[in-house]
């Protein structure tokens, strides 16, 4: 069960790592997508942020699980320890990206 523990919550870990950089490129260039794209883009960005807050929080569900800390094997303290790092850029990316969003559609 520690086994399959582990694979639960290194899968997820992946999936969050694949939407924080997305959310690194939609980052940048955000400022410089056409304003008829700003919505779309609105749209994929919200997607990414919920994938990678549901990722976050599988993973530490899975981490956390009693079954998880035994085998011997310390896996679901650095899977834990990454997935928190992972959702903490995905929160600071959401915030800034946000501000960006604000100023493009105040702007036209």
């Amino acid at each position: 069960i520690a086994m399959a523990l582990e694979h639960a919550a290194r899968a997820p870990l992946q999936v969050a790592q694949w939407a924080a950089h997305a959310l690194e490129v939609a980052h940048c260039i955000l400022p410089i997508v056409s304003h008829s794209g700003v919505g779309d883009a609105a749209a994929g960005i919200s997607l990414l942020v919920a994938a990678g807050r549901t990722s976050a929080s599988i993973i530490a569900i899975n981490t956390n699980a009693k079954m998880a800390r035994h085998g011997g094997r310390r896996w679901h303290r650095e899977v834990g320890r990454r997935g928190a790092e992972v959702g903490r850029e995905i929160d600071r990316l959401e915030a800034e990206i946000n501000v960006i969003l604000t100023r493009r559609v105040r702007l036209g």
